[in-house]
């Protein structure tokens, strides 16, 4: 599988594909965290539109995770180092 597929429910129309790594994403209603190489992609769940890039990491990025209470966004990269982003600052 070399695509991430976006679906509308219930209808299951497809709203777009992004090229996936085997890396974990994460998301919220509005937007999704993609890793691709040392970096995040943030982009629109309505449109795939690129928001913004996070460019902390200096290796692969292989992990996004959202926080319980979705206030923070946790990338992780093959080296092991986490980064904690304030999530409601990623995309204003």
């Amino acid at each position: 599988m070399n695509g991430l597929r976006v679906l509308e429910l219930p209808s299951s129309r497809e709203r777009f594909t992004l090229k996936q790594t085997g890396t974990r994403f994460t998301t919220t209603e509005d937007w999704l965290a993609v890793p691709v190489a040392g970096r995040v992609q943030i982009r629109s769940t309505r449109t795939g539109e690129l928001l913004d890039t996070l460019e902390a990491h200096t290796d692969l990025v292989l992990d996004c995770r959202m926080s319980p209470d979705r206030q923070h966004l946790m990338t992780m990269d093959r080296g092991g180092t986490p980064i904690v982003w304030d999530a409601a600052a990623i995309v204003s």
